[in-house]
């Protein structure tokens, strides 16, 4: 029994079309957000096993085990019931003292907040938290949008061109690897001159993590 191209074409394009239904159905259910932060980056993070990095994380609706370790701190698991449409917020830290005990749980805007005991003082959980509270106050004077100037060639044959660049922060996407990282995203995303963006504002560039990517936009 031969089988005619015209029934093969069309079961593969059914097939096809199955495949990207399953798979917009999937993109479309991962509506719950889960944001972590963790102090110190040193330390290991999963969800339901899976190792993440501190930031958001798009999820499946339902409950999320979060855990968390690390050399110099105890093992910590709580448990997360990410919500379709909303977003969790989850703070993992080292204690230190008590001022600095006073200073994280005046974030009150987390849903979970969790003091792991450490034999010392860490000051680098602290100075991880004072830079993700300055990488959040740099977002409210820096656009999201900016007017980038590139000049190209030299003498009179140098001509000037203005693209839009996009500038975020490492909260709202999955590109940027660290709590002070900063996206820059443009035709000549190496062009953009982020030393003056951010210094002439009273910043230090050498604090942030910069993330380029080139778009067609």
């Amino acid at each position: 029994m031969r089988i005619s191209k015209r029934l093969v074409l069309g079961i593969t394009i059914l097939i096809l079309i199955l495949g990207l239904g399953l798979f917009l159905v999937f993109a479309v259910l991962k509506t719950a957000k889960v944001y972590i932060m963790v102090a110190p980056e040193s330390a290991t993070i999963t969800i339901n096993g899976k190792k993440v990095k501190n930031g958001e994380h798009n999820l499946f609706p339902g409950k999320k085990t979060i855990k968390v370790s690390g050399e110099g701190i105890e093992s910590y698991e709580t448990e997360v019931d990410a919500e379709m449409f909303k977003s969790k917020r989850v703070a993992i830290y080292r204690k230190v003292n008590g001022s600095y005990d006073s200073y994280i749980k005046s974030k009150s805007d987390y849903n979970v907040i969790k003091m792991l005991s450490s034999e010392q003082n860490d000051p680098e959980a602290i100075e991880f938290l004072q830079k993700v509270d300055k990488a959040k106050k740099i977002f409210e004077e820096i656009p999201q949008e900016i007017n980038n100037t590139i000049e190209y060639g030299e003498g009179v044959n140098k001509k000037w061109e203005v693209e839009r660049a996009y500038i975020s922060d490492y909260s709202s996407n999955q590109e940027c690897p660290s709590a002070i990282c900063i996206l820059v995203k443009a035709k000549n995303p190496g062009k953009v001159d982020m030393k003056e963006i951010i210094e002439v504002r009273g910043y230090n560039l050498d604090d942030y993590y910069i993330v380029r990517k080139k778009t067609n936009e």
